[in-house]
């Protein structure tokens, strides 16, 4: 059924959200060769650019949805 497929369509959208979210944040957290201070400033960043990410991404998508159904 088309609500099925939408809940299905979803889950998946929610799953990349998160993967490229996660990864980006990554990405900005793997240079750990700094001080203690400077740790916990990239661990925050790291937040940020996580909703930054998931942010964007889930913009991506609803445009992306939108344009297709």
């Amino acid at each position: 059924s088309s609500f099925a497929f939408s809940k299905y369509l979803y889950f998946c959208t929610k799953n990349v959200q998160n993967f490229y979210a996660n990864l980006v944040g990554t990405l900005t957290l793997s240079n750990s060769k700094y001080s203690k201070k400077r740790k916990n400033h990239s661990l925050n960043h790291h937040k940020e650019q996580r909703m930054e990410g998931k942010r964007k991404v889930k913009y991506f998508y609803k445009n992306f949805l939108l344009n297709k159904f």
